[in-house]
């Protein structure tokens, strides 16, 4: 079964060490961080794509992040682009990214210091929409950050709502470690899924299972997180879920395959 990553991070050479150092007293890193540790993996794991995530974190890194990320868009690795809320130029930003065959952007509202339904925001998912971006985003718990969570999926079904035809992506389920309300807001709803890091530290597999029953097969993703959670887990986990061989078809591949416009 072909199989797509829709999740996935590693760093510029001269910064690696340096972002994997940052976690490190957290939580263990799966592969180097580089671009060949990730091929690595994937290689190992019979991964075709995986799907880098890149985040402008300040607004005066927007060129540079972005003009990275898109030299890198290339072979196995489909690289998104990103945008800050308080970028004057948000428009000339997303352009680029979708002038460089990225076809979405991550956010990241801990690390950029937002709140997601911000309405600030509101001209940024307008954008996306008028340029057919997809928008995936953190939401809920982060080992870095204390709560209140900047992203909730609460927020994520609020900008749904307001922007109907955006194509919205909750990485880690929606809302990492608060499922109670990923079950309530939005399971059901035609927001995207991924299962990045849905492994036992996080969710019961009994709960995790539910809740992808529940949800509709063709809004999930499968991701991993990688490099700080391994590939081969995450392949195992969505393999032990009791659903059709058709809806891991669709988890594994053509739900992202869609999304990318991948053949």
């Amino acid at each position: 079964m072909k199989i797509i990553d829709f999740h996935a991070h590693y760093y510029p050479d001269k910064i690696v060490e340096r972002a994997l150092k940052a976690a490190i007293d957290f939580i263990t890193p799966q592969t180097d961080g580089t671009r060949k540790g990730l091929i690595k993996s994937m290689q190992q794991n019979n991964i075709i794509y995986s799907v880098g995530l890149p985040i402008v974190t300040a607004v005066e890194n927007t060129l540079s992040v972005n003009a990275w990320a898109a030299a890198e868009n290339h072979d196995e690795i489909c690289m998104l682009g990103s945008v800050h809320i308080n970028d004057p130029n948000y428009d000339k930003t997303l352009e680029f990214i979708q002038k460089n065959n990225m076809r979405g952007i991550k956010l990241h509202p801990e690390y950029q210091n937002f709140v997601f339904n911000d309405p600030k925001m509101d001209r940024i998912f307008a954008k996306c929409v008028e340029l057919d971006l997809f928008v995936i985003v953190h939401s809920g718990f982060d080992i870095m950050f204390k709560p209140p969570y900047k992203c909730t999926p609460a927020m994520l079904k609020n900008v749904k709502k307001r922007f109907p035809s955006l194509k919205l992506i909750g990485a880690h389920l929606g809302g990492m470690r608060d499922y109670e309300n990923v079950e309530k807001e939005l399971i059901g709803q035609p927001i995207y899924l991924d299962l990045s890091f849905m492994t036992e530290e996080n969710i019961e597999f009994t709960l995790l299972e539910k809740l992808i029953k529940r949800h509709d097969p063709d809004y999930l993703l499968f991701g991993t997180d990688s490099p700080w959670c391994d590939q081969k887990r995450v392949i195992d986990l969505v393999n032990q879920f009791d659903i059709s061989a058709s809806d891991k078809e669709k988890i594994f591949y053509s739900n992202a395959a869609k999304l990318l416009k991948i053949q």
